[in-house]
């Protein structure tokens, strides 16, 4: 029915109002996840987190602790086993990159207090390549008056100009 429409004002008011009318029709990308993936022309940096992993849908039988992580701008999640320790000389380990007020004490590399609602940024996912599950943490100092969630990728991270810690912590 609605081409018939279409068509019928083609005819009466020639192929340039079609045009404005296919321009019209185009509604904007609402931001969504879909197969674990952060979809949407432009996602707000003020978007709740709750919103975008309310639509993760998966069993957990063993309870185990999932939690979002920006990644190339994009929402993925992880299941954390906790604190490894490695040797940095033969293990190359990813980056994850967690906004910090202050970088921490020397001797102590978790002492920091964390952006609130900030989520750690990867640089890797599953089969990109250079993809290891082991994690290096690096620090990235922030402002007082950083909003959170601005940074959404290694990129944006290496363009900010913010000062970056890394530290002697691994996680996997």
């Amino acid at each position: 029915m609605k081409t018939i429409a279409v068509l019928i004002i083609a005819a009466i008011l020639g192929a340039s109002a079609v045009l404005v009318l296919a321009q019209q029709e185009q509604p904007k990308p609402i931001p969504a996840i879909v197969n674990g993936r952060l979809i949407g022309d432009e996602v707000p940096a003020d978007w709740p987190i709750e919103a975008r992993t309310r639509t993760l849908t998966y069993t957990n039988p063993y309870n185990q602790d999932v939690k979002p992580r920006w990644c190339d701008g994009e929402i993925v999640y992880r299941i954390s086993w906790g604190e490894v320790k490695v040797d940095p000389k033969t293990v190359k380990a990813a980056k994850e990159y967690l906004a910090v007020y202050a970088p921490p004490p020397p001797g102590e590399p978790t002492k920091v207090e964390r952006v609130p609602g900030q989520l750690p940024i990867y640089d890797t996912k599953p089969g990109d390549p250079g993809y290891n599950p082991i994690w290096h943490y690096h620090y990235v100092v922030v402002p007082r008056d950083y909003k959170a969630n601005a940074l959404r990728s290694e990129d944006d991270v290496k363009k900010s100009g913010y000062p970056i810690v890394p530290v002697d912590h691994y996680t996997n």
